[in-house]
């Protein structure tokens, strides 16, 4: 059982076990195309690849459901529809949850590419853009873990990146004058990616003449404005940002039982 749906486990699976795909969703989200969907207007379809053929082709089984509690001992998981089932192996994927409420405005105010209903109203605002400053970046994210990784302040910052080139190709295309300055609550810009990719990345930043900002933690999103902890605050006419990624909670949460 493959709680989430998540693809990856099955196109890696699906020839040597039975798999139950169980999740909310019709569909999947390739979110590696959403920066296509925000900031080049390709359809929002485009980044949706619908469950039901998936399964059938690899043979596996759907319920369009979601997971309440598992009982790990007893080898079972309780579904808001279809009752318990039970299973032999389990593969809890359900996804990254994005909390756009954490950071006042916005949800009003702000613009995202993180998922296909923000994407698209990015497009939207993109093509509607008559000029200014641009506001980019990730919020502060904390989680724990159990095993040693680097002490990263947010999740991967690649999209920011798309943002800054992706959209100042558009606007140079259609001479709108704009600048555009990037935040990250870390140390570096891209902490993620290693040396390699700092130094090239750098002189790129410096070309397109990104301002980056680091150290900056973003706490409220308003009309004309980004606004951060320390007190400091951005000009903005477009301000898009990722937002901060905790674990699951809600109904995204799931109860141990057993």
């Amino acid at each position: 059982m493959v709680l989430g749906a998540g693809l990856r486990v099955l196109y890696r699976l699906h020839d040597k076990f039975q798999i139950l795909l169980v999740g909310p969703r019709t569909d999947s989200l390739a979110k590696q195309t959403l920066p296509e969907v925000a900031l080049s207007g390709k359809p929002v379809a485009h980044a949706r690849l619908p469950l039901a053929p998936i399964a059938r082709r690899t043979q596996a089984q759907w319920i369009q459901a979601s997971a309440t509690s598992i009982d790990p001992e007893a080898q079972l998981a309780q579904l808001d529809s279809h009752g318990t089932i039970s299973y032999d192996f389990l593969v809890i994927a359900v996804g990254a949850v994005k909390d756009y409420s954490a950071i006042e405005g916005l949800e009003e105010f702000g613009y995202s590419v993180c998922d296909d209903d923000h994407a698209p109203r990015l497009w939207d605002a993109l093509s509607a853009f008559k000029g200014g400053p641009i506001v980019v970046g990730a919020a502060l994210s904390t989680w724990g873990t159990k095993v040693a990784v680097p002490d990263l302040k947010t999740p991967c910052e690649g999209p920011i990146g798309e943002v800054i080139f992706m959209a100042g190709y558009e606007l140079r295309s259609r001479k709108i004058a704009h600048t555009i300055s990037a935040f990250t609550p870390g140390d570096v810009f891209f902490d993620d990616v290693g040396e390699n990719v700092h130094a090239s990345i750098g002189p790129l930043l410096g070309a397109a003449g990104v301002e980056v900002l680091t150290a900056k933690n973003v706490s409220r999103v308003a009309k004309g404005s980004v606004t951060f902890t320390d007190g400091t605050e951005l000009e903005s006419e477009l301000t898009v940002v990722i937002p901060p990624v905790p674990g699951p909670t809600g109904h995204h949460r799931l109860r141990a039982g057993g």
